[in-house]
């Protein structure tokens, strides 16, 4: 959204949004190359790639590890498990799968450098967790 803002703001004025959201809708048919995608073929794609790239996969891995290291460590010493704050972290984990699910054509197309931002996520749901997570590392 940023890059048409700055696009309308100093360029074609309200043309540029005109023009990006039909590009979303023909991004969200699910239609390559005149044939139409299945609703997950975009996500799959995507991890698909990501799973193909060792420093990817052992973010996955990390991530999965934190989560149950901290999980266990809550149960051992009785502190709340404070659910929300477990699933706020995985929300920006998974993230860009919405994206994948919703641009289905474009995340297919163009998965060699859109699974990317699952990389991104990954590290960000790490931190986040870690973040959340810092008083139980300093006892």
């Amino acid at each position: 959204m940023m890059k048409w803002s700055f696009a309308g703001l100093f360029g074609d004025g309200l043309v540029v949004f005109r023009d990006s959201f039909s590009q979303v809708l023909f991004r969200a048919s699910g239609d390559v190359d005149g044939k139409p995608l299945g609703f997950l073929d975009g996500l799959d794609a995507n991890v698909r790639e990501l799973l193909n790239r060792p420093f990817a996969t052992t973010l996955v891995a990390v991530f999965v590890s934190y989560l149950m290291l901290s999980l266990l460590i809550r149960m051992r010493r009785n502190t709340s498990i404070e659910f929300e704050g477990v699933l706020l972290c995985c929300g920006i984990t998974f993230a860009p799968l919405a994206t994948f699910l919703l641009l289905k054509s474009h995340s297919f197309e163009h998965s060699w450098m859109t699974y990317r931002s699952l990389s991104i996520s990954f590290a960000l749901g790490i931190a986040c967790l870690y973040e959340r997570d810092s008083v139980l590392f300093r006892n």
